[in-house]
């Protein structure tokens, strides 16, 4: 039984490295034969940081104007709601449960960044009741009750997706230069 837990850990293992493996291989031959530097390596790892997040999660409620019902007024009235509400106060709203996968899926990509930069900017107390958070259908008021942020793993942790990066913007740059 132990070592069947053994064997099925080590398949994992091995076939993850093997995926890994197979992908820079893939991606050299598409892109970049060359290998960054360092410097290169590290720049771009900085530059793009936010994007090696690891899945983050939220609990919040929210105030939603969508632009179906408000169009281009969603954020004003938005706004206007925002003024109109004590210090958290609970709206009649339930609360919503999500990780950055499925509020990107519901309100469109980029959104979750936008949550996630919110909570960052309040790094002691979780805000409740941002400003208008604009989404792809409309503008949201956000409480959170919860939230655990996803680390950014150091560049040694995912060196070859990093370089991967690296060789398709490298890529793309010399395509449109030519």
């Amino acid at each position: 039984e132990e070592s069947r837990q053994v064997n099925n850990q080590l398949d994992n293992i091995i076939d993850n490295q093997a995926m890994q493996i197979k992908l820079s291989g893939l991606t050299k031959n598409i892109t970049l034969e060359r290998e960054p530097t360092d410097k290169e390596l590290n720049e771009l790892y900085q530059q793009h940081k936010e994007e090696y997040r690891q899945i983050s999660t939220f609990q919040f409620t929210q105030y939603l104007l969508t632009t179906n019902r408000y169009g281009g007024q969603a954020v004003s009235k938005a706004e206007n709601i925002l003024n109109t509400i004590p210090a958290n106060r609970q709206p009649p709203l339930a609360l919503a449960s999500l990780n950055t996968l499925e509020i990107d899926r519901l309100y469109g990509a980029e959104f979750s960044k936008k949550i996630v930069a919110e909570v960052l900017q309040h790094p002691h107390n979780l805000p409740c009741w941002t400003k208008p958070i604009t989404s792809k259908i409309g503008a949201h008021l956000l409480c959170f009750k919860q939230a655990n942020i996803g680390a950014i793993p150091e560049l040694e942790f995912i060196r070859p997706e990093v370089i991967n990066h690296w060789r398709y913007k490298t890529a793309r740059k010399q395509t449109a230069g030519n």
